[in-house]
C-alpha cells in the first residue's frame, strides 16, 4: 500500500475551511480497498479553550455540491502527543472512490479559542 497525500503536507491552519489543496485529491482511481489517515499534531489557542471538527468530503462537481465522508472532534484539551484517527474503506460508505472525477479534500469546521491555530496532516493509503 502506498501513501499519497491529502494536505500538504503538515499545515497549520488559523481559520475554518477547506486545507490547501482546496481543489482536493483525485480519488477516481481508487476503486479498491482504501484507509484515510489524519494526524492532529498541535491544536491551540491564545486565549479562551481551543477545539477543533475536522471534516473530509468529497465531490464529483469540485465541491459545488459534496459529501461528508468522515469526521473527528478534537476536545479542548491540551495535547500531549499527537492525535490519529484512521478510517477503513468499509467505515466510509459515502466515499465515491473510483467515480469519474470525484476528489476528496480536508475542511476544518470549527475552530474554538481566541487565535487558535491547529495543525494537521491527512493521507490516503491504498
Amino acid at each position: 500500500m502506498a501513501n499519497t497525500l491529502i494536505t500538504n503536507g503538515e499545515v497549520t491552519v488559523t481559520a475554518t475551511g477547506a486545507v490547501d489543496p482546496s481543489a482536493g485529491l483525485d480519488i477516481s482511481g481508487y476503486s479498491g480497498d482504501l484507509e484515510i489517515s489524519l494526524t492532529v499534531s498541535e491544536l491551540k489557542s491564545a486565549t479562551g479553550t481551543p477545539g477543533a471538527r475536522i471534516v473530509l468530503y468529497d465531490s464529483v462537481n469540485a465541491f459545488g455540491a459534496k459529501l461528508p465522508v468522515c469526521m473527528i472532534d478534537i476536545p479542548a484539551v491540551k495535547l500531549g502527543a499527537p492525535i490519529t484517527q484512521s478510517w477503513k474503506r468499509d467505515r466510509l460508505p459515502t466515499i465515491r472512490g473510483g467515480t469519474g472525477s470525484a476528489v476528496l479534500r480536508v475542511e476544518v469546521a470549527l475552530l474554538n479559542g481566541g487565535t487558535p491555530s491547529l495543525t494537521l496532516r491527512a493521507e490516503l493509503i491504498a
